[in-house]
């Protein structure tokens, strides 16, 4: 921005380089960068831009306004006294201060002292040279006014907080929370009412003595005396001694001050996790922060993943007509750490639905689109200049300090979508719709880091509209130019940008823990040697195991469109979200996948045209010929692909050395009546086992309860059936040992020693073929043997509440024989 003289009155002219845009209006108070006044009693003042090449010189007792000579180059302004050009001093008039200085008077041949303050007058800075001490302590006064808080309010949540969003199904879409820190153990500092942050070894040694309730603990050549709770002392070896306390960071901290023209906010959020808890995911985790690097947290504490911080002063102006009250932003900061973001189109379609306020059916189209019509030919009869907003948006505010930190995001997203499309009020044409906008249609985005830059702004004068704007404007435009990140981060070409991260961070970690040790010690340097080269194998081998897994995902799902078929396609999501735990899982779940893809290709070719006339007739039948046809080429193959891409999995789990990320909780149970009710975590868990019970064999029971057998077997009460099921550590799932329906069981459970007895009407041994059924029918008893007697007897109620109500004649109410019984009595 800069001032030109036009007939003896002043106009603006901004010139904005990003949109090669100059705009001149009328000038407006505050529109100068800066105003400077020369009170020297006999000296004048030099001053120039850091590039320019001659000094603009102000006489004693008059001012200037200044603006920048070259707009496009370093914004820096020096100044000098008449005649002392060599000894020039930077100006640093983007926010209050006052400094003092010294200079040669050249008329009476002596050092005089004089001061520069730098303060808001309305809407314009000044930068104001006086030699007067008391006009200076005037103004300096003014300038650090420190005003006595009238209000101090100060909220805290030291544990976590939970936020559970469930939409109109009712399903509990996401779960929320934020969470306090680990502990935090800090010496106090001697002769300081404050307390520095101790090592993370010595930490993590101090957390494990207080755990085990030790008194006296030794570390190298300190001890800590911790018998006292309330005052824990720190050892040197010269018997010099600290105090140390055991502290954390709050979930959430908000802290606000208010005095009659000042207030003061701060706040952190310590950590934020956001949970995917639909049925059917791609991503269990859509949010959490990223964990820094080990060496970063050795010697400083943990910081909280968002901070904010704002001082704003409000200031009385001066208009042409009335007195009006400027916003003066003193200190405006905000820090936001590494985080990581996941997203699938299942995830994205649901959260839409919940934000979803207007019913389709009760939404004027005809009305809207002549609201929108209105608004066009508005702005088509408005002229260009009224239209820009450059100089709307409110009242001007000004900005000594606006300071955004830069952004580090990972980003993975994947076009997936196992949602069923009949609970869902919104249409998945429109959410498949923005994802073509984006190109995001098919292909599917595995950590991607972009990095944006901060945003600063200092010493500014503008609109909060105009603020707006710059701060989009600039985080579209770092987005723009961070995009290879994201083309190169794509999975259909292996993610070469992802590799390549990877084995630089190995690649520095090689040399840099080695060189950490060194400074340390000789058995450092060996341990730094051992996890660089430990460091380097898995960043190196884990990325290229990783992009050939990204590879062959990317084809099995290609493949998996081209049967046509979207149960399959869904059905093969559920199962490949589930990445295999170890290499054994890979080639068991692999071979699993190949026989499977065979078997659905042979039996597609009959199957799939009877299914079609079964739903849609004659031209049903021809479809299914083709789905049939084209699945007994295409699934085969992508069972052999599947098979490839198990056994990838399965190595690369072996090399990945991410943070592990735990689940907040398991999504809530919300009854068939469909009434939310508080969280129940025993209900919660025993609809997440039937889930993950139910995700291979495609039943549509719903829980009703549960009891854990062992760590890794349970019995479930559906209401269709019970079942017993096994944790499998090859496949690292649960699978059905057994189940029967409510139809089978002749009687209600009766109550033994450590357990129920079940007894069934007929049973047919799946080890006995079809045709052995009638010559095998024969009664058989299950015994199921639970953790306690109360919850044997909860069992048995539960049991007879499903039995009865499967069939309500034949087990009768309030008596324990059923109906067989009673016919046998009586004859």
């Amino acid at each position: 921005m800069t001032h030109v003289l036009i007939s003896q009155s002043l106009c603006f002219v901004d010139v904005r380089t990003a949109t090669t845009e100059i705009r001149i209006g009328t000038y407006y108070l505050g529109a100068a960068p800066v105003r400077i006044e020369n009170l020297l009693s006999e000296s004048s003042i030099c001053f120039k831009q850091h590039s320019a090449m001659s000094f603009v010189t102000v006489p004693r007792n008059k001012s200037i306004l200044y603006t920048w000579d070259f707009p496009d180059k370093r914004r820096e302004l020096y100044w000098c006294v008449q005649g002392d050009e060599k000894n020039q001093k930077r100006a640093d008039f983007i926010k209050d201060n006052c400094v003092s200085f010294v200079y040669h008077d050249l008329l009476s041949q002596r050092q005089r002292k004089a001061q520069v303050v730098s303060f808001l007058d309305g809407l314009q800075r000044v930068l104001l040279f006086t030699d007067n001490l008391d006009v200076a302590d005037c103004v300096g006064q003014e300038v650090i006014k420190i005003e006595q808080s009238h209000m101090l309010l100060e909220v805290c949540f030291p544990q976590a907080i939970g936020v559970s969003l469930v939409d109109g199904i009712p399903q509990e879409v996401s779960y929320i929370q934020l969470d306090s820190s680990g502990a935090i153990w800090e010496r106090k500092l001697k002769k300081r009412d404050r307390y520095k942050y101790l090592c993370t070894k010595m930490s993590e040694s101090l957390e494990e003595a207080f755990n085990a309730d030790k008194a006296v603990v030794e570390f190298d050549d300190h001890s800590f005396d911790m018998r006292n709770e309330e005052e824990m002392i720190l050892v040197y070896p010269d018997s010099n001694f600290v105090i140390v306390r055991r502290t954390y960071l709050p979930a959430l901290w908000i802290q606000y001050t208010s005095s009659p023209s000042q207030n003061n906010i701060h706040f952190k959020v310590n950590r934020i996790q956001i949970d995917n808890q639909l049925t059917d995911y791609t991503f269990r985790h859509v949010f959490y922060p990223i964990a820094p690097p080990s060496h970063a947290i050795a010697q400083q504490p943990p910081k909280p993943l968002v901070e904010f911080a704002m001082i704003k002063q409000s200031t009385s102006v001066e208009g042409e007509q009335e007195q009006s009250v400027l916003d003066h932003y003193k200190y405006v900061k905000m820090l936001v750490q590494e985080f990581h973001i996941k997203l699938d189109a299942g995830f994205l379609l649901s959260v839409m639905n919940f934000l979803k306020v207007d019913d389709e059916d009760t939404v004027d189209v005809e009305k809207q689109e002549l609201d929108w019509l209105e608004v066009d030919l508005k702005l088509s009869r408005t002229a260009l200049d009224d239209r820009d907003g450059g100089d709307e948006g409110g009242p001007p505010v000004f900005l000594d300090e606006f300071h955004l930190s830069p952004l580090k995001i990972h980003m993975s997203f994947s076009p997936d979508n196992n949602i069923d499309s009949t609970q869902v009020h919104v249409q998945e044409d429109t959410l498949a719709l923005y994802l073509k906008s984006f190109g995001l249609g098919l292909v599917a985005i595995n950590d991607s880091v972009l990095k944006l830059a901060y945003y600063d702004a200092t010493g500014q004068l503008v609109t909060q509209a105009q603020l707006q704007d710059r701060v989009i404007k600039h985080y579209i435009h770092e987005t723009l130019t961070q995009l290879y990140a994201v083309v190169f981060g794509l999975d259909i070409l292996g993610n070469p940008y992802g590799l390549a991260q990877d084995i630089k961070e190995g690649t520095k970690d090689l040399f840099y823990e080695p060189y950490q040790g060194i400074v340390q010690g000789p058995r450092e340097f060996a341990e730094g040697v051992v996890i660089g080269m430990n460091s380097f194998l898995r960043h190196s081998v884990g990325g290229i195991v990783g992009a050939a897994s990204k590879i062959s995902r990317s084809l099995g799902k290609g493949l998996a469109k081209l049967t046509f078929d979207e149960d399959y396609q869904k059905h093969r999501a559920r199962r490949m979200a589930q990445k295999p735990a170890h290499i054994g899982e890979g080639l068991v779940r692999g071979g699993k996948s190949f026989l499977m893809g065979l078997y659905n290709g042979v039996t597609g070719i009959v199957v799939k045209p009877v299914e079609g006339a079964a739903q849609e007739g004659v031209e049903g039948f021809f479809k299914g010929v083709g789905k049939g046809l084209v699945g007994a080429v295409t699934r085969p193959l992508g069972g052999i692909n599947d098979m490839i891409t198990y056994t990838i999995d399965g190595i690369h789990h072996h090399t990945q050395i991410d943070e592990k990320i735990m689940v907040l909780r398991h999504p809530r149970y919300i009854q068939p009546d469909k009434i939310l009710r508080p969280y129940n975590t025993t209900q919660s868990e025993g609809k997440y086992l039937l889930g993950q019970i139910t995700r291979d064999n495609q039943w549509s029971d719903t829980y009703y309860h549960h009891s854990l057998l062992t760590t890794k077997s349970t019995f479930i009460l559906t209401d269709l059936r019970c079942l017993l099921s096994e944790y499998d550590d090859v496949m690292n799932q649960w699978k059905v040992e057994w189940s029967h329906v409510y139809q089978d069981i002749e009687r209600i459970p009766s109550i033994m020693d450590n357990g129920i007895c079940i007894v069934f009407s007929a049973f047919m041994d799946p080890n006995v073929g079809i045709s052995k059924f009638f010559k095998n029918r024969r009664k058989k008893n299950r015994m199921v043997t639970l953790p306690s007697p109360e919850e044997t007897q909860v069992m048995v109620e539960r049991f007879a509440i499903r039995l009865r109500k499967t069939n309500k004649k034949r087990f009768a109410e309030n008596t324990g024989e059923s109906c067989w019984d009673k016919c046998c009595r009586c004859l």
